[in-house]
């Protein structure tokens, strides 16, 4: 695997600090994974080609706007999109957007946001699929869990679909952490932080576990500095 120049991406794992350009190209035929742990404010539109795989991960905590925008123009494309935003003393905007414009393309958005004291996430997700556009199925997914009894999360979701042979999905989740599992877990002499952490670890897992496990030690970094 060779890394080739800033904005023309092949099969590799890339940090987004050191992807200067705007605009990312993934190669045809080559499977990118991109990693987001930097917590500075960008706006990135990643373009794939045609039978191009791309996986991006990353973590949110500071109050900074975030735009991530998938991009495809040519067949076969796959992209998964992982996004966990910590907001616990921050007000995070966030847009994730994916502009599908390929054949027998997918294309995967989840994103858990555990929200603080009084603090707000902004999330503004989209799906533009364009006609003549066939067999793709793009999916977002947003979970949302409350830690205190006082936040809030504004999601504006939007589905913009102009042909009858392609599937695109939203899907909200609203909860708290049970406070039946929290007792349970404190009655087995378990602090409440960490029964907290075990109840969420199973979420977290979803999004990052086994798919890029040299990032696990600062993913549980910054999910401890948010539950302190």
């Amino acid at each position: 695997m060779i890394k080739t120049s800033d904005n023309y991406l092949k099969s590799w794992i890339y940090n987004i600090s050191d992807l200067n350009s705007e605009i990312i190209i993934i190669w045809e035929n080559e499977n990118v994974v991109i990693v987001d742990f930097e917590n500075i404010s960008w706006i990135k539109k990643l373009e794939l080609l045609e039978n191009s795989n791309l996986e991006f991960y990353s973590i949110y905590e500071l109050s900074w706007d975030y735009w991530v925008e998938i991009i495809t123009k040519w067949n076969n494309t796959n992209s998964i999109i992982n996004i966990l935003n910590l907001s616990k003393e921050t007000q995070i905007n966030l847009s994730a957007i994916a502009n599908l414009e390929s054949n027998n393309s997918t294309s995967d958005i989840h994103i858990i946001s555990l929200c603080g004291k009084n603090w707000k996430i902004k999330i503004n997700s989209w799906i533009n699929i364009t006609s003549n556009t066939i067999n793709c199925s793009w999916n977002i997914l947003q979970e949302n869990v409350f830690l205190w009894e006082i936040g809030k999360i504004i999601w504006i979701p939007a589905l913009n679909i102009e042909t009858n042979e392609a599937k695109a999905n939203h899907a909200l989740k609203i909860e708290k952490v049970n406070e039946k599992d929290l007792f349970y877990l404190e009655s087995r002499w378990i602090d409440r932080k960490s029964a907290t952490s075990l109840i969420l670890d199973s979420k977290i897992n979803e999004l990052f576990t086994g798919k890029i496990p040299n990032y696990w030690e600062h993913i549980n970094n910054s999910i401890e500095r948010f539950l302190k």
